[in-house]
């Protein structure tokens, strides 16, 4: 009966045909591995050989900087030997006449509207000094009441500065108040919490 069996299902057939479909993708997919690892072998190689060029670059770089900075070095040494003057030459001595003399426009006005913006100090709607009749007063009246301020506190507050004057007052869409004041320490001494 088994010999029947397996003469009707012809079992050599059924293995060659299961060996067929499965010998392709099996040796397609070896096939792939292969490759793959071949490529990553290849990947590795070229990034450690890059990685190899950064690094003696790198080195040469911090070489070529460490003589460079010797030879600054050896400049200004010798400068200082000399007097720090070199003759017959009409260029500025240091770095920072030179730069003083080159200002380009736009930084120059980047220079002047941070000195401007250095001499205001904010009293903002939020503050405890601020009260809300504050916005009701004119610009002018507001520099007037802040000069009367610091008027008393020179009267009755030491450390007050005495020379200590507001130039003008702009109201802010928010409520607050920019005051413009006539020295840059003054803002420092409205800065600090203790005044």
């Amino acid at each position: 009966m088994i010999h029947d069996v397996n003469s009707d299902l012809d079992t050599e057939n059924v293995i060659s045909t299961i060996k067929t479909f499965l010998g392709g993708p099996i040796t397609t997919l070896d096939e792939k591995v292969d490759q793959f690892e071949d490529a990553v072998k290849a990947h590795k190689e070229t990034t450690e050989k890059m990685i190899e060029e950064v690094c003696n670059k790198l080195d040469e770089s911090t070489e070529k900087l460490g003589k460079i900075v010797e030879k600054v070095e050896a400049l200004t040494a010798n400068c200082m030997q000399t007097g720090n003057e070199v003759k017959g030459s009409d260029r500025p001595k240091t770095y920072a006449s030179a730069a003083k003399t080159n200002i380009p426009t736009a930084l120059s006005k980047i220079i002047a509207k941070n000195k401007a913006q250095a001499r205001q100090i904010l009293i903002d709607r939020r503050s405890p000094i601020h009260v809300n009749s504050l916005c009701e007063l004119t610009e002018a009246q507001l520099v007037a009441k802040a000069t009367m301020a610091v008027e008393l506190m020179v009267k009755t507050v030491e450390d007050t500065p005495k020379d200590l004057t507001f130039i003008s007052a702009w109201r802010l869409p928010h409520r607050g108040v920019l005051y413009k004041l006539n020295l840059l320490e003054m803002v420092a001494w409205f800065k600090t919490l203790a005044n």
